[in-house]
């Protein structure tokens, strides 16, 4: 078989979808998809992996479905079993990105290739990873921020406070140097910065802390999945909270754009967010295609048709391997009630 290098060009700049590959011909009859989820009690991870699902039976492919419950060890031992199942190529979101190393090489040892979504493996690489880009979220919050303080004081001023997450994390470093490189433009803006690991306590702990002894005007958050309900709350507690319009409103953005967000957004209280294409990160069957013919993702710009219309993004390559960031969807007052949006999944 010829070499997919110039296919999987074309596939890069425009779309992985509807190239006519064969993708039997490399692996037989049948191609078998084994998927690892790290735990369906969250709600982001049933709808990747419901997008998985759909994404892998567009491709007339067959999925085996595993999920760990949270637990890195079993997450390694289902893994394990999908390879001794060889299984023609392994999906997984970690649930641990440093554990997750040893059973990704056994699966390469063993010539079946692994795609990551939604997180990067810390430590090794796969054959691809699909997942949200986070910088361009980051971005966004922070241009909304800017446009949220210049309508209320006629110029980009006042005090806002960066929840982040676990600044150990590319994802925590992207979404906060996102919004950064946008708020450091303009100097009148205080920036008060708090590291978490990502938990409700200290969400909550941090809004009440800055809340209480600062004239805040605003809050960005690394995760409104984790912030949105607590940082309301703890702005409750401290007399902090109001609706939008009130001339005290505290602003909030954030990144995700969770269905609890989204309800704050209707209640009143929250201002923006950045949505992430959740059901489209099983889109990484378009790179599991060319790998499994042969051929070689290259870097460049992504589209296809999605769940609810067009998805794009970029393909660049990294310590992970080639990884494809899918462009975020601005999330407002104005379009809270889209139904493409991931936190409206009914």
């Amino acid at each position: 078989m010829k070499s997919l290098k110039k296919k999987a060009s074309m596939l890069a700049v425009a779309s992985l979808l509807g190239m006519g590959l064969n993708s039997t011909s490399a692996q037989g009859a049948e191609v078998v998809i084994g998927m690892s989820s790290p735990s369906l009690a969250d709600a982001g991870q049933q709808v990747i992996a419901a997008g998985v699902k759909t994404w892998v039976a567009k491709q007339g492919w067959t999925l085996v479905a595993k999920n760990a419950n949270g637990v890195a060890k079993d997450q390694a031992t289902q893994i394990e079993a999908l390879i001794e199942q060889k299984v023609s190529a392994i999906i997984l979101v970690p649930a641990d990105a440093a554990a997750i190393c040893a059973p990704i090489a056994k699966a390469e040892a063993a010539g079946i290739p692994v795609f990551a979504i939604d997180r990067l493996p810390d430590g090794c690489k796969v054959a691809a990873t699909v997942l949200a880009d986070n910088y361009l979220a980051g971005q966004d919050s922070g241009k909304a921020m800017v446009k949220l303080l210049t309508k209320k004081y006629g110029s980009a001023k006042g005090i806002v406070l960066e929840i982040q997450g676990d600044m150990s994390s590319i994802t925590a470093q992207d979404r906060g140097n996102g919004f950064d490189d946008v708020i450091k433009k303009y100097p009148k803006i205080t920036l008060i910065k708090k590291p978490t690991k990502w938990t409700e306590a200290e969400f909550s702990k941090a809004t009440r802390d800055v809340a209480s002894t600062k004239k805040l005007d605003g809050i960005y958050m690394h995760s409104d999945c984790v912030g949105s309900v607590v940082v309301t709350t703890a702005l409750k507690s401290v007399n902090k909270l109001f609706k939008r319009g009130n001339a005290k409103h505290v602003f909030l953005t954030g990144v995700d754009g969770c269905s609890a967000t989204m309800k704050v957004f209707r209640d009143g209280y929250f201002d923006a967010t950045s949505s992430q294409a959740l059901p489209d990160f099983g889109s990484v069957t378009n790179l599991v295609k060319v790998v499994l013919e042969g051929g070689t993702i290259a870097e460049g710009a992504f589209a296809a048709e999605g769940a609810s219309g067009p998805i794009a993004g970029k393909i660049k390559n990294g310590p992970a391997g080639p990884t494809l960031a899918l462009k975020t969807i601005p999330v407002t007052p104005a379009n809270v009630d889209n139904t493409a949006l991931w936190g409206n999944a009914k």
